[in-house]
């Protein structure tokens, strides 16, 4: 499995507290840019846990490729 998405969602966690804490706009941005990358990472994470669950247990519901005969 490709990994577990938690860290990367209590990091964004704590990014957004520390983003709450400035008083500076341009540094609150960065921190809300960060803490959605790394909410996107962890999306990205349980995307691939998913298509990963699925091929190990055989179900693999994406489309196949033009002249894929495999079952």
């Amino acid at each position: 499995m490709p990994g577990d998405p938690t860290p990367c969602r209590e990091k964004a966690a704590r990014v957004v507290q520390l983003a709450a804490e400035m008083s500076d706009p341009e540094i609150k941005k960065v921190l809300l840019d960060l803490a959605e990358a790394w909410t996107q990472l962890a999306d990205k994470i349980d995307a691939a846990n998913k298509i990963a669950g699925d091929l190990l247990t055989g179900r693999n519901t994406r489309s196949r490729l033009p002249g894929d005969t495999t079952q």
